[in-house]
């Protein structure tokens, strides 16, 4: 059923004896679980024209660079000893990786216990890579990750929504002066900090194993404020309506001081990043699914954030 994966395992990471695969998730990349020899492995199919090679190379070798200190995922060489697979495929390039299964729990209810964890979790990523970043050479491919800067995160992200053509001209407007709040906010609190960031830690991409988090899914890493990573798991929090049980647990877990500005700008920040994305992301079934209205949330939460209404 699945042809080119089957022909990129056998062939690029010597798949001999009968295997099988089946797709695990389908969304921003897909991924499938590959298993052999009562062995599982993770083979990631990147989204195709968004992130250049060198750019995929530069996320795995943050994973090679964190692990040991952190539980991630464990890139597996192809037979030429490469962290990518590269398949020329109707005039474009594809790119896969391999990746050992993380055998471990998920934490489909999260607790505060769950949420200091992933605090501290988040405080020992940014620990080890200001480490990493400061014993690495300038041209460290690892660098080479995008920066979440105003560009990035406002202007992209307003540009893809004025496209958006299942959005009227109010949620335009609506998106423009937001747009502003969170450029004048990003300049008024100092935003443009250059730190790397996982760009995606919530509970879906946590598993508990044994007595640690792993944390998964290093495809939105990058640069930026490191408030950013503290806006991921809040706008989860948001979402469930668990921001007053919950948000002291995190913020106790990581345990080092944000404003209560730096917070809210970096929520918002990261919340209108995802409002842009949905545009571009209409592949994903969940996402077709009312967009619109996926958005003008997004844009509730923004304004409920910037104005200071969920607890801090």
């Amino acid at each position: 059923m699945y042809t080119d994966e089957d022909f990129i395992l056998q062939n690029a990471y010597a798949f001999r004896e009968a295997f099988e695969i089946s797709v695990l998730n389908e969304g921003e990349n897909t991924t499938f679980l590959a298993s052999k020899d009562q062995r599982s492995t993770i083979l990631r199919k990147y989204r195709s024209d968004r992130y250049a090679l060198g750019q995929i190379r530069a996320e795995i070798e943050w994973l090679e660079a964190l692990a040991g200190p952190l539980s991630v995922p464990r890139v597996i060489p192809n037979t030429e000893g490469h962290s990518v697979t590269t398949v020329q495929s109707s005039a474009k390039e594809q790119y896969y990786a391999l990746f050992d299964y993380i055998e471990g729990t998920p934490i489909d209810a999260p607790s505060d216990q769950d949420y200091f964890e992933l605090g501290e979790t988040l405080a020992l990523l940014h620990e080890t890579s200001d480490a990493i970043s400061q014993r690495s050479a300038p041209d460290w491919n690892g660098f080479e990750r995008p920066q979440y800067d105003r560009q990035y995160l406002v202007e992209e992200s307003l540009q893809f929504l004025w496209e958006a053509p299942f959005l009227n001209a109010q949620d335009k407007i609506r998106g423009e002066h937001l747009a502003t709040a969170l450029s004048d906010a990003y300049d008024k609190h100092s935003m443009n900090e250059n730190f790397f960031i996982h760009g995606d830690a919530h509970m879906g991409n946590v598993l508990r194993t044994g007595d640690n988090l792993s944390l998964l899914d290093f495809d939105e890493c990058g640069f930026g404020h490191r408030a950013l990573d503290i806006g991921v798991p809040r706008l989860h929090m948001i979402s469930a309506r668990t921001v007053e049980p919950y948000w002291a647990s995190l913020l106790n877990g990581y345990a080092r001081k944000f404003t209560e500005e730096e917070i809210r700008t970096g929520t918002g920040l990261r919340i209108f990043y995802m409002a842009g994305k949905i545009p571009r992301r209409m592949d994903i079934e969940h996402l077709r699914r009312q967009p619109g209205e996926r958005i003008r949330r997004y844009f509730e939460y923004i304004e409920n954030e910037l104005s200071g209404k969920y607890p801090l």
